[in-house]
């Protein structure tokens, strides 16, 4: 049991570093958002809406993929779509090394959980994600709009 929770406290510890880590929205008081509080916000959006979607989802499920989908970018960092980098081109590879390591630093059947959650919710196929993927696509544009224009990037004014 010690090295259970040796496990769990070291995975809050570095789950901790999406408080810190910036994405590249703004918030309405002129902050720059961080990941954490996007990956709450979906899963309030989530809790909002999904008794009125036409089919039915598992709501734990889809909180579950609201707050792990963006995990993996404590150790990656948050990389816009849009962004035309070297980052970008190795971003899957980069994001399916740190859900491995994820897995590994939780304790079973934690870890496995976790990715396989992710792994889910990455793939898009079940009806709980396709409903994180259609909020996290609308949590963007939503908090963009609550920002000053002047954070936008000259490439957002199309896509938002």
């Amino acid at each position: 049991m010690e090295n259970t929770v040796t496990s769990i406290l070291a995975f809050l510890e570095f789950s901790e570093r999406l408080k810190y880590e910036l994405r590249h929205s703004w918030v309405s008081n002129g902050r720059q958002e961080r990941v954490a509080e996007h990956c709450w916000h979906m899963a309030l959006m989530a809790i909002a809406t999904y008794q009125y979607l036409e089919h039915p989802v598992h709501i734990e499920r889809v909180l579950k993929m609201s707050v792990l989908h963006d995990l993996i970018e404590a150790e990656t960092g948050d990389i816009p779509f849009f962004e035309k980098s070297s980052r970008q081109r190795r971003k899957a590879e980069r994001e399916q090394t740190a859900i491995k390591h994820i897995r590994a630093m939780l304790p079973e059947p934690v870890g496995q959980d976790t990715y396989t959650v992710w792994q889910e919710c990455e793939a898009g196929m079940t009806p709980e994600a396709q409903v994180v993927k259609a909020l996290d696509h609308l949590e963007v544009p939503l908090q963009h709009h609550r920002a000053d224009l002047q954070t936008w990037e000259e490439i957002e004014y199309d896509l938002v």
